[in-house]
């Protein structure tokens, strides 16, 4: 949907700041999870938060810029449990391991949550909760 609207490419249009740490990012989109993997096509699974983990809180990912080569490169990356180099995780803006993020857009952009359409927003707040979920046994 956003991508084919811009011709298959995105610019930063949005502000991410970790709210953890007060550290601000300029992103294109943004990818946040709780666990690995975050999907799958069709029996493999695909690993787009690699360190992701239901015991840590969350982990986001904010390249700057995304085409259909950078869609297509993070999807064949994320068939892999750990990127080959690095120095990607830099330059994807990939963060581990926060408790909030707020997400500002420069105009309304579509947010899904789990592959549901909950709308066009401009303000995005992600937090992680503990212990949200009791198991009774």
């Amino acid at each position: 949907g956003i991508m084919a609207a811009d011709r298959f490419r995105l610019d930063e249009r949005m502000s991410v700041t970790v709210d953890d740490t007060g550290e601000e990012l300029r992103a294109a989109m943004v990818i946040v999870g709780n666990t690995t993997p975050m999907t799958y096509a069709g029996l493999m699974p695909i690993h787009f938060l690699p360190d992701a983990s239901l015991e840590t809180h969350l982990d986001f990912v904010a390249p700057p810029r995304a085409n259909a080569a950078f869609t297509f490169g993070k999807f064949m990356e994320g068939l892999r449990v750990k990127p080959r180099r690095e120095d990607k995780h830099d330059k994807m803006q990939l963060r581990h391991d926060v408790r909030s993020i707020t997400i500002v857009c420069e105009e309304p952009t579509a947010v899904q949550a789990d592959g549901e359409y909950l709308g066009d927003r401009t303000h995005v707040t992600f937090t992680s909760i503990e212990r949200a979920v009791r198991f009774i046994t």
